[in-house]
């Protein structure tokens, strides 16, 4: 029986006493759920009752994390055998921060125009200005860091209904593909901002896609636990729904020939299926302890790497579904980017608390982590044009991006790092609006930010 429909009874007695500890929930399905407060839960459920934290502490606690007065004074209400603490008088919550002013670049020329200030960029598809990329006045900016081009070069695509939770570009450069919270698929003209196609055949989220190498073909995934693969061109499902997993799938990836699907789910298995039949040609690869967030293949299209809430990385033979080797250590957070280097030696990676590694593929050695500089072309990886959750690196491995937040009420900001001085090159804050997929285009000139607000924003970065 699922832990959300235990009787609080029953819940108490599998934590407190058997000690069983229920997985933390993806982002997704809980986006209040900061790291602060899930540590705090499970403080909470120490099986010692004088190691867990009093009522005052918790309510001190999340006061703190979420920035309001003390919840005082406190009644306390028996409830069944254990007290509530109730406020009498709950805090009025804080007035929203004014949105935060462009601010100039130091010792750089102006992003647009002639003025010494950022100006708000005009988007050719919607009146609404763009959220301008900043620089941070704590990090020094070199005048070689990306800034947004002119306005042409910039869109808002405004289509969805709902929030977006994926979003690729096409190997060609040409499409981007993006899908939303009630299965619709679009695809966009990347130059015009055009809708080139708009279906919707999966009953619940689409939440993962990919192009075929040869930009025709597109396969998405949703949380009714179905994969289906689309042709651009006919704008129609090629075959039937890929059925199989038992739980969301999270990531896909067309292999280099474009015969083969891998696929990632919260059912903690990876699957290869056949792209135009929808068979599944091997066992389900089973290793991962929890969900598995990101799958990739190998640029020869012989091994498979998979990124997992476990915090490992498995390396799989992608003809046998026979496990390789699994990485040495233990990121310190959830996976959510895997990608293989060019030449296929090297596997990098990305958590959810933005921390990066290097593996190396063969042996699932950890050559280097928990920094942001790299020379010139260090972290290369082989362009696999599928959706990826929270953060992506750019082809030519010149730039990093991610999106985090700190606590529940904090903004959601994309951060673009300089992956060779290791400098926070640029940033934007998006208020109250979780930008959840981030990509870089084949020639890692674009990125683009899929949100909750309904848009995929696409900028154009200067070297």
């Amino acid at each position: 029986m699922p832990l959300g429909e235990l009787a609080f009874s029953q819940f108490v007695e599998l934590v407190v006493e058997r000690d069983v500890r229920p997985e933390r929930p993806d982002d997704e399905d809980a986006p209040q759920l900061s790291d602060a407060i899930w540590e705090l839960a499970e403080k909470c459920w120490v099986k010692d009752p004088k190691s867990r934290p009093t009522a005052g502490a918790v309510c001190d606690t999340l006061s703190r994390l979420l920035g309001v007065v003390p919840i005082t004074p406190l009644t306390p209400v028996r409830s069944s055998s254990y007290f509530v603490a109730i406020s009498q008088s709950a805090p009025q919550p804080a007035p929203p921060a004014p949105p935060r002013q462009l601010t100039p670049i130091p010792n750089a020329p102006p992003i647009v125009g002639t003025t010494s200030v950022a100006q708000p960029i005009s988007d050719p598809i919607s009146s609404d200005p763009i959220p301008q990329l900043v620089a941070q006045p704590e990090s020094p900016v070199q005048n070689s860091l990306p800034r947004p081009s002119s306005p042409s070069h910039n869109l808002t695509l405004q289509g969805h209904t709902v929030r977006v939770y994926c979003a690729a570009f096409s190997p060609d450069g040409k499409h981007i593909a993006s899908g939303s919270d009630n299965g619709t698929l679009i695809v966009w003209d990347a130059e015009t901002g055009d809708i080139a196609l708009e279906a919707r055949k999966h009953s619940t989220r689409l939440s993962c896609l990919a192009f075929s190498p040869n930009s025709r073909q597109i396969a998405s995934g949703s949380s009714d636990q179905t994969i289906l693969v689309w042709d651009v061109m006919t704008r129609d499902v090629v075959v039937g729904s890929f059925r199989g997993h038992t739980d969301m799938v999270k990531s896909l990836c067309f292999s280099p020939d474009g015969r083969r699907i891998v696929s990632g789910s919260h059912d903690k298995t990876v699957r290869v299926w056949d792209a135009q039949t929808g068979k599944v040609l091997l066992n389900p690869m089973t290793g991962h302890a929890s969900g598995v967030g990101s799958v990739v293949f190998s640029p020869n299209g012989k091994r498979i790497a998979s990124g997992s809430k476990d915090k490992t990385i498995i390396i799989w033979a992608a003809h046998s579904g026979g496990l390789i080797q699994r990485t040495s250590k233990k990121h310190d957070n959830f996976i959510r980017f895997v990608a293989f280097s060019p030449d296929g030696k090297k596997v990098i990676s990305v958590s959810k608390d933005a921390k990066l590694c290097v593996w190396d593929a063969n042996t699932g050695a950890h050559l280097s982590g928990g920094v942001h500089i790299y020379p010139e072309g260090g972290l290369a990886v082989g362009f696999t044009p599928n959706s990826t959750y929270y953060c992506a690196i750019s082809p030519n491995g010149k730039w990093m991006a991610t999106s985090r937040y700190r606590f529940a009420l904090d903004p959601y900001t994309v951060h673009i790092r300089d992956t060779k001085t290791g400098l926070l090159a640029l940033s934007s804050d998006l208020p109250t609006q979780k930008t959840t997929s981030m990509a870089f285009s084949p020639d890692s000139e674009r990125v683009l930010l899929a949100s909750w607000d309904k848009t995929v924003r696409v900028y154009t970065l200067k070297s």
